[in-house]
């Protein structure tokens, strides 16, 4: 994290007893946070709530399987960390 940016990384693991054909999950980025660029994941949006889906190549996860996705945004004033719906 620095004055008016961040980088955060995040892991998304299946904990099911089935394997995952893809997987989604919502972001909330706080106050005026805007996504500058991401990676190993489809993002639909940059601000406010943000859609997140798996890439193409990390969308199948066995039980215990991971994968990791990130980001990197900009912001003004307060720094407020991201959360998942």
């Amino acid at each position: 994290m620095w004055n008016t940016g961040y980088v955060v990384g995040f892991t998304v693991t299946n904990n099911g007893s089935s394997p995952t054909n893809g997987w989604r999950l919502m972001l909330d980025l706080k106050g005026n946070a805007e996504i500058e660029h991401g990676w190993s994941a489809s993002f639909n949006g940059n601000s406010g709530t943000v859609s997140v889906g798996n890439a193409r190549w990390n969308g199948e996860l066995a039980p215990g399987q991971s994968a990791e996705f990130g980001f990197k945004a900009k912001y003004s004033g307060d720094y407020q960390a991201p959360t998942c719906q």
